[in-house]
């Protein structure tokens, strides 16, 4: 009789305390498919230096994404638009070209600060938080501190200065 409990008892510490190697793999798997999609989620800021956008006399620093929009309006700076008002919340620039096509999405939350394009052809820039229902937007970039922004920007059309920033500064 004490043997057999001896023998059951030790069959049950085998069992819960291991874990199969199995199950070590899956595990991992499992662990690893989750962060992949947590980095595809995470866009990565642009190596380049950062940009300054300029309205009237105030500067906001920004970062862009690392991306073919990003990248094609880098290369066309300093540039200066005139953009104007939509929907109470974001200024907006259409281009007479179509930007490097991408694939798009529809944000959730739009929120103050971030640059998208819209529709491959218009400039965003959003000056207040907002939930979103509208696709067809890629993220451009983020202002660092939009602090005052709304402010600046007013709700008339507005001189809008996006430039590359001095590395010295």
């Amino acid at each position: 009789m004490l043997i057999k409990l001896i023998s059951a008892i030790l069959l049950f510490l085998l069992c819960a305390c291991g874990t199969s190697e199995t199950e070590r793999t899956n595990m991992q798997s499992a662990n690893e498919t989750s962060s992949e999609a947590s980095q595809e989620n995470v866009q990565q800021f642009s190596a380049a230096t950062a940009v300054v956008i300029t309205v009237g006399q105030q500067n906001f620093l920004a970062k862009f994404y690392e991306n073919e929009v990003s990248e094609h309006l880098m290369n066309q700076m300093p540039f200066t638009v005139t953009m104007s008002d939509l929907n109470n919340n974001e200024k907006y620039y259409r281009f007479s070209e179509n930007l490097p096509e991408m694939t798009t999405e529809r944000p959730e939350i739009i929120h103050e600060g971030e640059i998208m394009s819209w529709n491959s052809h218009t400039l965003v820039l959003f000056y207040q938080t907002f939930t979103n229902s509208y696709g067809g937007y890629n993220r451009i970039g983020v202002i660092e501190d939009p602090t005052g922004l709304k402010e600046v920007l007013g709700a008339e059309d507005v001189e809008v200065i996006f430039s590359l920033r001095n590395p010295r500064e």
